[in-house]
């Protein structure tokens, strides 16, 4: 009996044992699970407050990244939770992603058109580098980049081109203008805007550094581009040639004595302007920029020159006459 007894306590101590080892065991897996329904349950409760929070239709950058920060949170979640997430909340966020992609186009009344991601926002900076090639004068330089507002990075368009408008300057005085936009190897992209209602607008594949220069007509239907207000008289050294490719992305501004070509990056089209002065031969070639015609100060001089001559032949014809005049009375 006493014997039955002892087995019937080591039995029941090795339930008890069991029975503790398997809730020692069970714990931490509750434990675990309830963290993570807990915090399923969290990210759903931020997601749906982060939803209501924003506004439907942001009219500014602080509402754009409420919109960013809620879209965040409601990626976050699995499929199960965004099914949770009202039809009327996701409808909202549809919305709110669309308005927000119009407000991020635009910066400083400078516009930028194309096929962009909604969170991609771009910013224009107004940049104190008044720097430029010396047949350039610069009318606004401005810092233009493109920002993705989920991770903060920059946003690259990978050959894609976009549209850029930009206001016409205020007291506009120029005949026509160029971009020259700055490129990170460090040579410079030469681009003709178009103009449409008060805007100038052109196509780039890239971000960086945009300067805009005027130009202004002169005598002979030349032009030059002026830095700091350059004489016509200091810029009479010869014709010059720029083009711009959207293609290559690259170019530099050569001299040559002929026609000058610039090609618009967006359209591809091409404009070449070509002005005809006097030379030995009669005939002469001009480019559009850098410059200056014959009918200048230059071609008063030769005028001068040219008075002086016959002046002084027309005193020795005056001075032969008397002399022959005097002989034929001696005779």
């Amino acid at each position: 009996m006493n014997k039955k007894k002892k087995t019937d306590r080591l039995k029941a101590g090795a339930l008890g044992l069991a029975l503790a080892f398997s809730i020692t065991a069970a714990v931490p897996q509750y434990t675990v699970f309830a963290e993570t329904a807990q915090e399923q349950q969290s990210g759903s409760a931020q997601a749906e407050a982060a939803l209501n929070a924003m506004p439907r239709t942001p009219q500014n950058a602080a509402d754009v990244m409420m919109v960013v920060e809620a879209a965040k949170l409601y990626e976050a979640l699995d499929d199960q939770q965004k099914d949770e997430i009202s039809p009327g909340l996701r409808a909202k966020l549809t919305a709110a992603q669309q308005q927000a992609g119009i407000v991020n186009r635009t910066c400083k009344d400078i516009t930028v058109t194309g096929d962009l991601p909604w969170y991609v926002q771009f910013t224009v900076e107004e940049s104190d580098d008044m720097s430029a090639p010396s047949d350039y004068m610069v009318v606004a330089p401005y810092e233009m980049h493109l920002t993705n507002l989920l991770d903060g990075s920059d946003y690259d368009l990978n050959g894609q081109e976009v549209s850029v408008s930009i206001p016409k300057p205020e007291g506009d005085t120029y005949d026509s203008y160029k971009i020259l936009h700055y490129l990170d190897d460090g040579s410079i992209e030469y681009i003709t805007p178009t103009e449409q209602e008060g805007r100038l607008i052109f196509q780039t594949a890239s971000f960086s550094l945009f300067k805009l220069g005027g130009t202004t007509e002169l005598v002979g239907g030349t032009h030059q581009i002026y830095e700091d207000a350059v004489r016509p008289s200091d810029s009479e050294s010869g014709g010059s040639s720029s083009s711009s490719s959207g293609s290559s992305g690259k170019n530099q501004p050569s001299n040559a004595a002929g026609s000058s070509t610039s090609k618009n990056t967006g359209s591809s089209s091409q404009n070449a302007n070509t002005s005809k002065g006097s030379s030995s031969s009669g005939k002469n070639s001009a480019s559009s920029l850098g410059t200056v015609p014959e009918t200048g100060e230059k071609g008063l001089k030769w005028l001068y020159g040219v008075g002086c001559a016959v002046s002084l032949l027309t005193v020795v014809g005056i001075l032969i006459h008397i002399d022959l005049e005097k002989k034929r009375s001696r005779e």
